[in-house]
Order: C-alpha cells, then structure tokens, then sequence
C-alpha cells in the first residue's frame, strides 16, 4: 500500500473515531459533567475505537495485540496528557471555547496520532509505487 493511501485511510479512519468522541464529549457536557472529565471520556473511547480501525484498516496489520498494546497505552498516554494540557491552555489562557479548543486540539494532535500508530503497525511495508 502506497503511504499516500495508507494516510488516506488513516484520516478516514481517525474522522470515524473523532466524531464519536466529540459526539459523547458534547453528549456528557450537555447533560453536566465538566468539559476536562468529558475530554477524558471521548479520549478513551475514540483511541480505542481509533487503534481497532487503524490497525485492521489503515495499516492492515495482523501482527498478535499483545505485543501492540503497550505501545499503544503509551501513545494513549502522551496523546491524553496533551489533550488535556492543550484544553487547558486554550480554554482557560486563550479564551477559546471547549468544543473549539477540542477540535483544535484534535487537529494538532494528528501528526502525532498517525506517526505514534505507524510506529505501533510498523511491519508492512511502505511503497509509494503503483501496485506495489
């Protein structure tokens, strides 16, 4: 697989479990809970969902989870803390507005989330020939 088809898929791919976490984000403000808690909760779920979809999807990797998954809690880790810091400076510095803040932060945050999975499901091999 090309890398500009394995990029393509990947975005396809994170847009699915970005708008899933953003809906139960918004869902959990609405019915109270503090934008931060909120965060956490589409984080978790949208990375799961995320690591499922990109590892059979966009990377075609059908290497044992096992050894994946603790690359993967550390990629959870680092993408977590910088979303909450990133909320954090934006919401309460910048003056954005958490659903703003959120999207914004997502969109920085995906080079990291592509580079982090590519590293995960790192055994195929990129090619950016025709066919191959």
């Amino acid at each position: 697989m090309s890398l500009k088809e394995r990029i393509k898929r990947f975005l396809l791919g994170s847009a699915g479990g970005a708008i899933i976490a953003f809906l139960l984000y918004i869902g959990l403000i609405e019915i109270g809970v503090l934008y931060v808690v909120s965060a956490v909760s589409g984080k978790i779920v949208g990375f799961g969902l995320n690591f499922i979809v990109q590892k059979r999807w966009a990377f075609k990797n059908k290497d044992n989870y096992k050894k994946q998954i603790t690359y993967a809690i550390y990629l959870f880790l680092a993408l977590f803390l910088s979303t909450l810091i990133g909320l954090e400076i934006l919401v309460e510095y910048v003056g954005l507005g958490h659903k703003v803040a959120y999207l914004v932060v997502k969109l920085i945050l995906a080079v990291p989330d592509y580079l982090g999975h590519a590293m995960i499901f790192k055994d195929e091999v990129i090619s950016d020939e025709p066919g191959a």
